[in-house]
């Protein structure tokens, strides 16, 4: 089993779709587990649409499956946010075990070798608890440029909370005062809280393999050879590689970084303690304003 250390809008599914496109004997999925009935249910099914007019929407058709399908707390979201930072392990461990045997019943359906789950709740809620029940695990770092990261998802204009853990979570390894942050700057801090998290687990949890890769290497053949190389999956010719949920796909603003954004950026800096901020190896030298130069 192969888990990821992401924050989200990094390119999930677009690495999920490149072991399932090229990869031999693996399968891989993103944000499991998604909605059993799709966006597009509603508006093709003359039987659902009979049973139930205009008021069976895309929106109720998700909380109903969300309720009783595929809960938020089976994704790791949800109230699972609440109980990783109360530390409830009687949670926390029954729903690692749920999803464990799932994927063993995928598993035994697909007849596939290595799974691999391309989640950012892994690292915010189920990792120590995955852990417990099975130690024999991997892990995909899949980074993306921090100013980038935080421009897409604040385009999103998603409810923060929904994804992310409280910035005064007890669990946090970069404590902030929320108060003093923007938009902008509150996902920036989720970025450096996913490289604290990451560093933090490796450091108390020998991890079997772990394979670094930055969200613009995704369409790098010899990058992504290297990384089915790195945890022995065979694999077919690389050939064009498909970018999957883009923000401009899904109708929203593009991610164009601006002067503001790097104030800010520069501003949020400042505020992160130096020993934590020389843990994140990823701002090592890193130059915001390479986004304006180019």
């Amino acid at each position: 089993m192969i888990f990821t250390s992401v924050v989200g809008r990094s390119g999930q599914f677009t690495l999920a779709n490149i072991f399932n496109t090229y990869g031999i004997d693996c399968y891989a999925e993103a944000e499991p587990p998604q909605l059993i009935i799709t966006t597009s249910l509603p508006l093709k099914s003359k039987f659902i649409n009979k049973m139930w007019g205009a008021a069976f929407t895309y929106l109720k058709l998700t909380r109903i499956q969300r309720r009783w399908l595929v809960s938020n707390e089976d994704m790791g979201r949800g109230k699972a946010l609440e109980w990783y930072e109360k530390q409830d392990y009687t949670q926390l461990d029954r729903l690692a075990g749920r999803n464990i045997k799932r994927v063993e019943r995928l598993q035994e359906k697909k007849k596939y070798k290595t799974y691999i789950c391309v989640s950012k709740y892994f690292l915010r809620t189920q990792c120590e608890a995955i852990y417990r029940i099975n130690p024999d695990i991997s892990l995909i770092k899949l980074t993306r440029d921090p100013l980038m990261n935080a421009k897409s998802s604040e385009n999103r204009k998603k409810v923060f909370l929904q994804d992310n853990p409280s910035i005064y979570s007890p669990q946090n390894c970069l404590k902030m005062d929320g108060n003093q942050l923007n938009a902008f700057q509150l996902y920036l801090w989720s970025w450096c809280e996913m490289e604290l998290r990451h560093y933090r687990f490796v450091e108390n949890h020998p991890v079997k393999k772990i394979y670094e890769i930055n969200t613009e290497e995704l369409n790098n053949t010899s990058k992504l050879i290297e990384m089915f190389s790195c945890f022995g999956i065979s694999h077919r010719e690389i050939k064009k590689v498909e970018t999957l949920n883009t923000n401009i796909g899904s109708g929203r603003p593009e991610t164009v970084i601006t002067e503001k954004d790097i104030n800010d950026y520069e501003v949020f800096v400042k505020m992160v303690p130096k020993d934590l901020l020389n843990k994140i190896l990823y701002l090592n030298n890193y130059d915001p304003y390479i986004h304006i130069h180019r």
